[in-house]
């Protein structure tokens, strides 16, 4: 298991730990991957394959519309794990969300990718936190 946790991200202007996003308001994935309103992580194996199971995080946001697509990419190739995905809305607490997608194993590097989309640009960010991605080799 691989967790990207609170450690890993800078504090948000609140003092509420996360990764944040503020002023995004493109309309979908392929106007927020221009413009850069996506992060990505990658997995280096080093030679060992890794079988991949399911990725988990916690977010919300503190409008009402963002959006998230999150895919992995081999090689050239993404895979989308999750489309359209409503964050919790109104400065809700963070919740889980659990993406039990099909497995799939890889000796090559993994990058996972989130896009982050439709929230109007005075929302003042979406925040992500504890990102866990589940796998064996």
């Amino acid at each position: 298991k691989y967790v990207l946790t609170r450690a890993v991200f800078d504090a948000s202007a609140s003092g509420s730990p996360g990764f944040n996003f503020a002023g995004t308001a493109l309309a979908d994935q392929r106007a927020a991957t221009g413009a850069g309103d996506w992060f990505a992580f990658t997995l280096q194996p080093n030679g060992n394959t890794v079988e991949y199971e399911r990725l988990s995080f916690y977010s919300d946001q503190y409008g009402t519309s963002a959006r998230l697509d999150i895919g992995y990419t081999i090689g050239t190739t993404e895979t989308f794990v999750l489309r359209n995905y409503l964050l919790p809305a109104n400065d809700a607490p963070v919740e889980r969300k659990e993406i039990d997608f099909t497995d799939f194993s890889s000796a090559q590097d993994v990058t996972w990718t989130f896009y982050l989309y439709g929230a109007a640009a005075d929302n003042h960010g979406s925040r992500f936190d504890d990102i866990a991605l589940f796998g064996s080799h």
